[in-house]
């Protein structure tokens, strides 16, 4: 009998040691996931610190691209107007027309007509530009009043604007060159293509 005891007591004192080492060895692991844990938080924190940043700076360089892009915006416009007002030298491809002699008013306005329909850009007559403010041409003793501008024959009208486009819609059948000849076979006209031409 106080063998049988003696083995339950052993037995019983080995469960306990097997019991206490459990619960220290589930105890560290506790430990160690929590330190695991709190470790991958620090690492998941730094990681979005490191984030914030680069979308800070990423924001920084969009609001100064899109300021960049607003100035030239703004520069491309005034530029734009400036030069729809007459106020900026213009250079491009287009067409040169030689009128020799005086011709009625709406013979060009009608000729000018043409040439926006087709493209024309930029126009002037005998070095003066033709502009929305300066829009209107008089009839006035042999020659043309254009605003407050009289222009004397020959009229030399240059037109920026793609040229091929241009010089084929005034020489085409019915267009303003063949209309003239055939009703005024005394106006000389000459069209000719050029690929620089300088409007001020």
């Amino acid at each position: 009998m106080k063998k049988i005891l003696s083995i339950a007591i052993l037995v019983t004192c080995i469960l306990l040691v097997v019991q206490s080492r459990s619960y220290l060895a589930a105890k560290k692991i506790g430990v160690v996931a929590s330190r695991n844990i709190l470790s991958e938080v620090n690492v998941f924190q730094l990681a979005n610190q490191e984030m914030r940043g680069e979308v800070d700076g990423e924001q920084k360089k969009i609001e100064k691209l899109s300021s960049q892009l607003a100035q030239e915006s703004i520069a491309n416009e005034v530029t734009h107007l400036r030069i729809s007002a007459g106020l900026e030298a213009v250079t491009g491809e287009g067409i040169e027309i030689t009128i020799d002699k005086s011709i009625p008013a709406f013979w060009i306005v009608d000729l000018l007509a043409q040439l926006t329909s087709s493209g024309a850009e930029i126009v002037s007559i005998n070095g003066n530009r033709y502009l929305d403010r300066t829009a209107g041409l008089r009839d006035v003793s042999g020659g043309l009043l254009m605003h407050s501008v009289f222009l004397r024959p020959p009229y030399s009208i240059s037109v920026i604007g793609p040229q091929i486009e241009l010089r084929n819609a005034v020489s085409q059948t019915g267009g303003f060159v063949d209309r003239i000849k055939k009703t005024l076979p005394e106006i000389g006209v000459i069209v000719a293509q050029r690929d620089s031409i300088v409007i001020r």
